[in-house]
């Protein structure tokens, strides 16, 4: 067992027979969490939420590993009969499904029966309710509607959608934005800033501005500042309670930094 530094696991989680399980730095696991199976790897900053169970039916022949930054909704189910394996950013919504076989009645009577991996790139985002079946293969940088049933593979950059689903709009992600549209969305999180009372005498948050391909937002203490790169995604400055509170808000638009933070200071992974 590896659990990283700056974890945060519930004490209600449940680990069954899990012999080779890794925890990156920073990850979080909340209540009722059940983890059942040989080998369970997770990286940097994922959160596990309520209810969700990382295993399942002959769960010691199959394994579990994702990159930085994965997100697994409140009860959803991850079967890991097969192997599963995602990469970074790896965002999936309440109740979503991953199976790694569908089979309970024979195979020689004509009943469908199928084992196999899942294989998932980085930035994906599967909304509530979707369902992924086994042998499938997701690109990067791929939006699913919800409670879209995946039972094909999905080529990167795509939007799909549907019950099997398909293709809506190819080539979809990531968007060439304008500096201009840039800005626009840098205005809406100035405004949840204000909305959630983070500003005040002490804590200013100046207007983003481009200034060598860097879109930098300053947030300005008493004691000093903290400016966030927002296109490159780096932070340098002082690690304090409103800053990391401002970081969630940037989270909360998709943007995460692969930053912890020491004595005070925020430090790259």
């Amino acid at each position: 067992m590896d659990i990283g530094k700056h974890c945060e696991i519930a004490p209600s989680v449940s680990l069954d027979d899990v012999d080779d399980l890794v925890i990156g730095d920073y990850t979080k696991i909340r209540d009722g969490v059940i983890l059942d199976g040989n080998k369970i790897h997770f990286g940097r900053a994922c959160l596990v939420a309520r209810g969700v169970t990382i295993g399942g039916g002959r769960a010691e022949l199959g394994s579990f590993e994702c990159g930085d930054f994965a997100y697994i909704g409140d009860n959803s189910m991850v079967n890991i009969a097969d192997s599963i394996v995602l990469g970074d950013e790896v965002i999936m919504g309440m109740y979503t499904m991953l199976y790694t076989h569908s089979l309970g009645l024979s195979q020689f009577e004509g009943f469908p029966n199928s084992v196999g991996s899942i294989t998932i790139g980085n930035h994906v985002w599967l909304p509530d309710g979707t369902t992924v079946l086994p042998n499938v293969k997701i690109g990067d940088n791929v939006v699913v509607s919800a409670k879209s049933v995946v039972g094909k593979d999905l080529p990167s950059g795509c939007l799909a959608a549907g019950n099997p689903a398909r293709v809506i709009l190819a080539n979809e992600y990531p968007k060439p934005y304008t500096s201009a549209k840039l800005l626009e969305i840098t205005h809406e999180i100035e405004q949840d800033a204000k909305k959630y009372g983070i500003e005040t005498d002490s804590f200013v948050i100046d207007i983003p501005k481009f200034k060598d391909n860097k879109l930098i937002c300053v947030c300005r203490m008493n004691v000093g500042y903290t400016e966030f790169d927002l296109i490159n995604r780096r932070i340098s400055g002082l690690c304090t309670t409103k800053t990391e509170l401002f970081r969630e808000i940037l989270r909360r638009h998709g943007v995460r930094f692969k930053y912890g933070h020491e004595k005070g200071v925020y430090v790259s992974w």
